[in-house]
């Protein structure tokens, strides 16, 4: 049973060259690779899960932020070995759209602002740490380079109290 979801017909024509060297790894050519095709479809769907599954655990091995905005939220998340830290940016107001950079730089300038709040937490995954950011992935986080989640985080420790 695979890990995580197969990838989609177009991420898979993405990864030709890859995934022709993970059948390569496992001993099966070009050859056998046409042979299976077209005799041993249940053998294909085993294979495709596989590397669908090595790919994603790359994908979130190498990930170390996450991000998920909306409107009027930002959840910016720092995945660590052991534990996931999370940041949180909220703004009740209707006039700012927390997707647009000019309604950040307002934030920014308006940190102490009725309309603001800001949460911060820490914690052990629950579950393996590439299933957890799976999970965040499926509900719409982007792995980031963390550039807000770097931002945020200092002045969350001495600039909101």
């Amino acid at each position: 049973m695979p890990k995580y979801h197969r990838l989609s017909e177009a991420q898979l024509n993405n990864l030709n060259f890859e995934f022709a060297q993970f059948l390569a790894a496992l001993g099966i050519d070009k050859r056998e690779w046409t042979a299976l095709k077209d005799k041993e479809d249940s053998k294909i769907d085993l294979l495709l899960d596989k590397f669908s599954d090595v790919v994603w655990e790359k994908l979130f091995d190498e990930a170390s932020y996450l991000e998920f905005i909306s409107s009027d939220k930002a959840f910016l998340l720092h995945a660590k070995e052991k534990t996931i830290k999370l940041i949180v940016v909220e703004c009740n107001s209707s006039s700012i759209d927390m997707r647009n950079k000019a309604d950040w730089e307002w934030i920014f300038r308006n940190l102490k602002h009725p309309d603001l709040n800001f949460y911060t937490s820490e914690k052990k995954y629950d579950e393996e740490r590439n299933l957890v950011l799976y999970d965040h992935f499926k509900k719409g986080a982007e792995i980031t380079k963390g550039k807000l989640f770097c931002l945020w985080e200092p002045i969350l420790k001495d600039s909101i109290k």
